[in-house]
């Protein structure tokens, strides 16, 4: 019984989901802008109303495929400033904070 009920509850979101298109969703959703600023690591964009960048989260997403899986999310400590810096270069961006986020 508990089955054939989630294979309901799968069956009903994977229905409701395919039947919206993207406008549906953004008419519904705030977007974000998602970049590949190097193979498997992406950049989230979130802008203020004028259309300026005011956040970015930068991520290494897990992936499946075919032939492989990872979902080991961790960027190397010794990448995340070149990271930063290559998305918003020191030039560009205000004296860093001393509430910046790094999760681990």
């Amino acid at each position: 019984m508990a089955v054939l009920c989630s294979l309901v509850v799968v069956l009903f979101c994977t229905w409701n989901a395919a039947a919206q298109t993207k406008e549906q969703l953004g008419a519904k959703y705030k977007q974000i802008a998602t970049f590949e600023i190097q193979p498997g690591i992406v950049a989230f964009s979130m802008f203020s109303k004028d259309g300026n960048v005011c956040q970015i989260t930068i991520e290494k997403p897990g992936y499946v495929d075919a032939q492989h899986s990872d979902f080991d999310s961790t960027i190397p400590s010794g990448e995340v400033d070149g990271l930063v810096d290559e998305v918003v270069p020191p030039s560009e961006r205000g004296k860093r904070s001393k509430y910046l986020k790094i999760t681990p």
